[in-house]
């Protein structure tokens, strides 16, 4: 299957963030205002907008989790107006729009029910829908994205509950719902998302408890295809019990969106907390050329050319995965057979004002026909003359690094990503 992987985009994942932090234009902050939050027993509530609440559920330790996930970094927004009151152990939380209702007497423990949570929306939405409890259905949901349309043909179903898990061959598909639906309201659960530690790098979810049995206990799914080892599962949120990736139970991070049909807020308070969407570069706005096969360096000209001369000019070529030697899915190194001199290839189509990606499977590691294989194997501890594959780990901190340093910057410096 085709997952096109620029060059460069492994990188994004080694962009530090403390609680605190500039990045480009972006502040990103994870803790909110104090005077945003209401804490109650197991649960507690940030509000971020008068259309927004997060809403927390720890049934254990009661700590609460305030450093940034790779979804939500910033929560450190103006205090918008709201009240809140707690009589006869029931707590009322009232902002503008929404009107948030925790009842403790029914908190057995076991987290957010329909018995003790529900929120009343005060804004206008297609369907005239007025009051929301977590067993509430997704239906009018205007739906999200897939992670890729492989082996997907004609006409696709975007309602990710009718495909649990969403599978073309043997590879669950990422489907997700989004934030703007007919009924007024949308649900982001960040309850499994990695967390940035203090040391500016990725690590599982901490809150949650994992059984002891994986026996009647529902299975994990979501952060990739491969949840069948114990650092992909733990790294997904979830936990690994006799060899099952399975769900943790207790934990709950919740972003509740409540803003009727005012579709444009439902978005701009998203890029309030996630961080504001880049815009696309230009070239990524005209025409992109990928194709699979094993084209020569002179059939790459050949491409280019042809289509220019088409009237149909390029602006963006996309090596597929069979630029590299091919052992395997999974290559760092140019087939010196196909393209016997890329830098010169790469050097035309740039003076020709062609961007340029290539198709990366990193799954499977650099392994020992590499060029990069023997300073990589060092950097991570092999001895290169084992021929030990250096593993995938993308979020082992040494393996993400020296990936970037040693194997993927030198194919930048030879025109790749440009």
């Amino acid at each position: 299957a085709m997952r096109v992987l620029l060059l460069f985009a492994i990188l994004c994942l080694i962009v530090p963030v403390a609680s605190q932090r500039k990045w480009g234009s972006q502040i990103m902050n994870p803790i909110a205002d104090p005077k945003a939050i209401v804490a109650t027993g197991r649960a507690r509530f940030t509000v971020l907008t008068p259309h927004l609440i997060r809403l927390e559920y720890q049934p254990n330790s009661g700590k609460f989790e305030d450093r940034a996930t790779t979804a939500i970094w910033n929560r450190r927004l103006p205090v918008p107006s709201f009240s809140h009151s707690t009589k006869n152990n029931i707590l009322s939380l009232k902002t503008e729009r929404l009107e948030l209702t925790f009842d403790m007497n029914h908190d057995d423990g076991k987290g957010f029910t329909d018995a003790n949570l529900r929120i009343k929306m005060h804004e206008r939405n297609f369907d005239n829908f007025s009051e929301w409890v977590p067993s509430t259905s997704t239906a009018g949901n205007l739906f999200g994205t897939f992670r890729t349309l492989d082996n997907l043909m004609g006409w696709q179903d975007m309602n990710c509950t009718t495909h649990s898990p969403w599978v073309t061959n043997v590879e669950p598909e990422h489907c997700v719902f989004g934030l703007i639906s007919t009924r007024g309201f949308a649900k982001i659960d960040d309850s499994r998302t990695p967390l940035f530690n203090a040391e500016d790098w990725v690590e599982p979810q901490t809150g949650g408890s994992c059984p002891s049995t994986n026996i009647n206990k529902q299975e994990c799914f979501g952060a990739g295809w491969n949840l069948n080892s114990s650092t992909s599962c733990q790294m997904a949120g979830c936990c690994w019990v006799n060899g099952v990736c399975i769900q943790k139970e207790g934990n709950i991070d919740w972003y509740f969106f409540g803003h009727g049909s005012r579709y444009e807020n439902a978005l701009t308070d998203f890029a309030k907390i996630a961080g504001k969407v880049p815009i696309p570069r230009r070239h990524m706005l005209g025409i992109c050329w990928s194709r699979w096969g094993d084209f020569t360096q002179d059939q790459t000209y050949d491409q280019v050319k042809s289509l220019a001369a088409g009237k149909f000019p390029l602006d963006t070529y996309i090596f597929d995965m069979n630029w590299h030697l091919k052992p395997d899915w999974t290559g760092y190194t140019w087939d010196p057979n196909l393209y016997p001199d890329h830098v010169a290839m790469l050097d035309w189509m740039h003076k020709n004002k062609l961007y340029t990606a290539a198709n990366l499977h990193d799954a499977d590691g650099v392994m020992s026909f590499e060029k990069r294989y023997p300073p990589m194997a060092i950097a991570n501890g092999i001895d290169p003359s084992t021929k030990a594959t250096v593993a995938f780990h993308i979020s082992n901190r040494t393996y993400a690094e020296t990936l970037s340093k040693i194997v993927l910057a030198p194919l930048a410096e030879q025109g790749h990503g440009h």
